[in-house]
């Protein structure tokens, strides 16, 4: 499967100009055997240096890879944050091109320096993991707090199918995770669309959901080592990447689910060491359990619990982030929240719940995941149950995003 992009730039039905910057994706078995000619074909010449981990190197090595420098990073404890980009811009010598083999931690390293250093990068994914080897963002840990900061766009993807299905089954699982998160997401758009006036477009938000559909139905082949389901999976999570690339921000890949991965992962509330999709995955079904309760209230019940926006409890959110609170404040300085009236709400929320009737059942999206034997409970990644209602509740600010969870907890719907 190949899809070439040629620096895409159109003209969209949404009134916005779209572009795509990586040139050509490959997925097929053996394709990492043509990476220095594709690399070539694509006009990338010049000094190159790869970075792998210690496992990626020897998930690798019977493949004939010349470079002219490496990087070889420890994974033990490897995160994408500012210990390790300075240790990879620390190694780094000379260099017109960075090539990043591994998962989704190698790839958010190298995209970040690849965009301080203003050179292009080639992906290399080594694991079905996550959603971003074709991002232009880069989603870091730094110093602590969980943000998403510029980054580069591979130029060129080879996604070499014998490499990914050879990869350990949780990575897989985690890469379905990170998909199923779509169905959150992508309804968040829509409603932060109705209620606030964001900028939505049906043509990205499609693209996405038929990636998603084509996802679900494999999700079963990927126990056995299906070759077609796993060429399904990194095609939807690719295309996620591509939408994100379109969209200009992370919006069609990112709501409420996300948020939730994203404060676990800052550690304040729990220590915990799950993949970022096992935590979006198990987000998802506890996100779509809320949204459906939504769902069920009628115009009348709303109009009648409704409160005025609360604003932001700045005592009880330093309890939850602590040492990380100074940066909550920072990043909804201006309150995405803060200029909806709860009128706006009351008259939307028909069209709301039609939104909402768009997402799986929770029963539903569980299945899909442990169809893949994947983790589907708070508690499977070691989560107690008098944490969830704290994360779900405090959650939404880690990103100044309109998503109905900040609406819902913000006016008093839950």
């Amino acid at each position: 499967m190949i899809l070439l992009a040629e620096d895409l730039t159109f003209k969209c039905d949404c009134k916005r100009e779209h572009s795509v910057l990586t040139k050509k994706i490959i997925v097929e078995a053996g394709a990492l055997n043509d990476l220095i000619t594709e690399m070539k074909n694509c006009g990338l010449h010049g000094r190159t240096t790869a970075v792998f981990d210690n496992n990626t190197k020897q998930a690798v090595k019977e493949y004939d890879l010349i470079f002219d420098d490496e990087i070889i990073l420890s994974p033990d404890g490897l995160h994408a944050d500012e210990t390790a980009t300075a240790k990879v811009m620390s190694l780094l010598g000379e260099t017109d091109i960075l090539v990043a083999v591994g998962s989704g931690t190698v790839h958010d390293i190298v995209r970040w320096c690849a965009n301080e250093l203003k050179i292009p990068f080639v992906s290399c994914p080594t694991a079905v993991s996550v959603d971003g080897y074709c991002s232009s963002v880069s989603a870091m840990t730094w110093y602590g707090f969980k943000k998403t900061m510029p980054g580069t766009a591979p130029v060129l993807v080879i996604a070499d199918t014998n490499i990914l299905q050879k990869a350990p089954m949780r990575l897989t699982r985690s890469g379905l995770g990170d998909m199923i998160g779509k169905y959150i997401s992508l309804a968040d758009w829509k409603i932060s669309k109705i209620l606030a006036g964001e900028y939505y477009c049906e043509n990205i938000a499609g693209m996405t959901a038929r990636a998603l559909d084509s996802v679900k139905e494999s999700a079963g082949g990927l126990i056995s080592g299906n070759l077609d389901s796993y060429e399904k999976l990194i095609y939807g999570l690719l295309l996620s990447g591509i939408s994100m690339q379109l969209a200009g921000n992370s919006r069609p890949a990112s709501g409420a689910e996300h948020h939730v991965s994203h404060l676990i992962e800052m550690g304040t509330v729990v220590k915990n060491d799950a993949l970022h999709g096992e935590k979006v995955g198990v987000a998802s079904i506890e996100v779509s359990r809320i949204y459906h309760k939504l769902r069920g209230l009628t115009n009348a019940q709303v109009s009648g619990i409704i409160k005025d926006y609360a604003g932001i409890d700045k005592k009880a959110v330093s309890g939850v982030y602590k040492e990380l609170s100074h940066s909550i404040f920072e990043e909804n300085q201006n309150d995405c929240a803060a200029e909806i009236d709860k009128k706006v709400i009351v008259e939307n929320w028909g069209k709301i719940k039609e939104v909402l009737s768009e997402i799986p059942s929770p029963e539903y999206l569980k299945d899909i995941l442990l169809s893949a034997d994947a983790k589907t409970d708070f508690s499977d990644i070691g989560i107690l149950a008098g944490k969830i209602n704290e994360i779900i509740r405090y959650s939404p600010l880690v990103r100044n995003r309109l998503t109905l969870m900040r609406v819902a907890s913000g006016f008093g719907l839950f």
